[in-house]
């Protein structure tokens, strides 16, 4: 089995609910997710990931998730759980992404997160360089 390539690339600006624009990073790099955390006013990030596509989106805290969504066509189905729409804080000291809260504490039972942990785990997993996801998948397997 051949992996994809993933390629790190600052992708573009998109304007939030208040007409400001903010930089979206597409399969950042430790600096540029650096960069993003010490940007003017942000607490925390917005990420997609995008199973699919192995795709990892990063943006501030200012924008919602819709906004990144429709520009880049990524549709979230519940039944096959192929993107994840987080809230995160980025660690300083490693530039890692810190999901704390996902779509998927609202969209599952919790009773259905074990059937599901090794199918999301081998589905995400390649996103585990950027962020804490399978540390995150375990939280919800473990209650």
């Amino acid at each position: 089995m051949r992996l994809k390539q993933i390629t790190e690339e600052f992708a573009d600006y998109v304007k939030n609910h208040r007409n400001k624009p903010f930089p979206i990073f597409i399969n950042p790099t430790r600096k540029e997710i650096l960069e993003l955390a010490h940007e003017d006013g942000i607490n925390g990030v917005r990420v997609i990931v995008d199973a699919n596509t192995k795709t990892f989106y990063i943006f501030s805290e200012n924008v919602y998730h819709a906004y990144v969504a429709k520009k880049y066509n990524i549709v979230y189905h519940q039944d096959n759980v192929n993107a994840l729409f987080a809230e995160a804080e980025i660690d300083d000291q490693t530039g890692k992404i810190i999901i704390t809260d996902s779509n998927l504490f609202h969209s599952m039972d919790y009773k259905d997160y074990p059937k599901f942990f090794g199918k999301l785990q081998q589905k995400w997993g390649w996103a585990n360089r950027y962020s804490n996801i399978i540390e995150f998948l375990k939280t919800l397997r473990d209650g």
